[in-house]
């Protein structure tokens, strides 16, 4: 043990109930400045792989999404159905909405945004258009079977009739009503699964709180009874251990 100014200085030690296990995220680090200890917390944003992070980030943000829409369900209903309607204008230039569309219309059965309609608003699909494609939908809004051969012309002059007649050929319902109500079929596994996801996280940062405020009180008091903090006092720091804090004096 080293002395400075003709005083022991004990070594500062975090009690053990204070200190994070080998697998926690915390991390303690040290550092001086000429009038005070800094204890700089710092806390890891993920300990898992990148493959569970990416994971449990897309899973929060599905359960996220879902949440939200259904807490505004008139406002995002509209807001779906305005940009799947512009989304549709450029349905065959925009390679990613494409493919986004016919998955959708494929995986929910369904067409369009509010109904089969909307395809209308496509210049190639607006039945005053020339071409094949007039005043139909793509063959992603058809009933098939699977076994089926993909007729991508089934969907041919569909737009322009009533949803009865054009009901065994076609979905005739929209996407947005589609998606809505898996997400409320659902709900309850989405608000577990975001619950489940957050809850850690935030009971993480509490206890993060909670074991700094502990160790700036512990610092505090060993800085007043010891005097590590007195005039012209130097000291260098180091860090032995897992949790624990060694600060020796020059």
């Amino acid at each position: 043990m080293q002395r400075s100014s003709g005083r022991n200085i004990k070594p500062l030690k975090v009690p053990s109930w204070l200190q994070p296990s080998s697998s926690s995220s915390w991390a303690l680090s040290c550092s001086w400045s000429p009038s005070l200890v800094c204890w700089r917390p710092s806390v890891t944003t993920c300990t898992f792989s990148k493959h569970s992070c990416t994971s449990l980030g897309s899973a929060s943000s599905w359960s996220s999404l879902g949440v939200v829409a259904l807490t505004f369900r008139n406002q995002t209903i509209a807001f779906l159905n305005d940009n799947i309607r512009r989304g549709i204008e450029n349905y065959y230039d925009d390679l990613d909405f494409k493919n986004i569309m016919d998955f959708v219309q494929k995986k929910f059965k369904c067409c369009g945004g509010e109904d089969y309609r909307d395809w209308s608003k496509n210049q190639y699909h607006d039945c005053s258009a020339p071409g094949p494609l007039a005043c139909g939908v793509p063959y992603t809004c058809c009933i098939r079977n699977t076994t089926e051969v993909v007729n991508t012309m089934c969907g041919y002059k569909t737009i322009d009739k009533e949803r009865f007649s054009v009901q065994d050929v076609i979905y005739v319902r929209g996407c947005t009503n589609a998606v809505i109500i898996w997400f409320m079929d659902n709900y309850t596994i989405m608000a577990g699964i975001l619950l489940g996801i957050l809850l850690p996280q935030f009971l993480g940062v509490l206890l993060t709180l909670l074991y700094v405020t502990r160790v700036e009180d512990i610092i505090m008091e060993h800085s007043v009874t010891d005097g590590l903090l007195g005039p012209g006092a130097r000291a260098s720091v180091e860090a032995a251990g897992t949790g624990c804090c060694l600060c020796y004096p020059n």
